[in-house]
């Protein structure tokens, strides 16, 4: 069993949602990039206050192996780095849903930033995520433009134009 400041939870619960984030998932998962975006996905910051400040860490630790392994660049970025670049991601982007540091790694993989040439850095991957984050806040501007335009139609149902009204 594992515990936390607030609650009992069982391991089963930190099992279930690691797998449903497992970075093999990027791909389904990535295919609706809204839903990455808008979707109920925890973030990083609430794994952490219910399941310990490590879960993060250790999360985002499979996820960057998982592109390192990708690139084939296991012999440029050792553990130490990985975990250090865990925790910078953790620190800068603690507010990211899970999914949406997933859409990012699918991305990475998928050739959306920089070419490296081969090689990549933990310096590489924090300025591809200045970059990405760019991107995300297009992606919510535009969202909430779409969302309050929705909600002027639905508020405007049933109102007669100021010329009838006259």
């Amino acid at each position: 069993m594992m515990t936390t400041s607030n609650n009992v939870l069982t391991s089963n619960e930190v099992k279930e949602l690691l797998s449903d984030y497992l970075p093999t998932k990027q791909v389904y998962l990535c295919a609706d990039k809204e839903l990455c975006y808008f979707g109920k996905a925890p973030t990083l910051l609430d794994i952490g206050n219910k399941y310990g400040r490590k879960l993060p860490l250790i999360w985002l630790v499979g996820q960057i192996t998982d592109l390192v392994t990708f690139t084939n660049c296991k012999n440029i970025i050792n553990e130490t780095q990985i975990r250090e670049l865990a925790r910078m991601i953790n620190a800068e982007y603690h507010y990211y849903k899970l999914t949406e540091i997933m859409l990012f790694f699918y991305l990475f993989k998928a050739g959306e930033y920089d070419d490296f040439y081969g090689t990549i850095s933990p310096a590489a991957i924090m300025k591809s995520l200045k970059e990405f984050k760019k991107q995300r806040c297009s992606e919510y501007d535009t969202y909430i433009r779409r969302q309050n335009e929705l909600q002027r139609e639905r508020d405007m149902q049933g109102c007669i134009p100021y010329d009838e009204w006259l």
